[in-house]
């Protein structure tokens, strides 16, 4: 029986170009799923399509510390999100990928209660953090919570 060398080891290269990166920080370079949800707007102008959950790595999403969220502000590298937060729930890869997409949950409080968002952080040109955006307003609001409304003074006697 004659084999194919050559076929096999294209196809032994084309897989460990595929392995390498997935390897070295969870994945090749693309977003899986079938559905993808509408898009929401971004706080940089830019439309954000949130990936489908059931595509992520992290289905179930993981707890992460609210100071280390709040740590993340324009201007970070890769590295430096991957300390705070870890490496993204999908299968984005690193090399030339302009967005990572989490999945958090979030205790409410009320036992063992929470709820499930998803985050996603945009790099600029030079790989470095230029946006953040969460799928529901609330999810934002656990964050980096709005002040209290306050309640005006009372009204001076005549």
């Amino acid at each position: 029986m004659i084999r194919n060398t050559h076929k096999s080891n294209k196809n032994a290269k084309r897989l460990a170009a595929c392995l390498v990166p997935l390897l070295l920080m969870g994945g090749c370079s693309m977003f899986r799923g079938s559905s993808k949800p509408a898009p929401q707007p971004a706080s940089n102008g830019m439309s954000v399509v949130f990936p489908a959950r059931d595509s992520a790595t992290f289905k179930e999403g993981t707890f992460v510390s609210l100071d280390n969220l709040r740590r993340v502000i324009p201007g970070l590298t890769k590295p430096q999100v991957y300390d705070l937060l870890g490496a993204p729930h999908f299968h984005e890869g690193v090399f030339g990928v302009h967005t990572w997409n989490y999945i958090f949950n979030f205790r409410t409080g009320r036992g063992n209660e929470y709820i499930t968002c998803q985050y996603q952080l945009h790099f600029d040109k030079d790989m470095k953090t230029d946006a953040g955006n969460w799928d529901k307003r609330e999810c934002a609001d656990l964050v980096y919570p709005r002040p209290a409304p306050s309640t005006p003074p009372p009204a001076a006697a005549a």
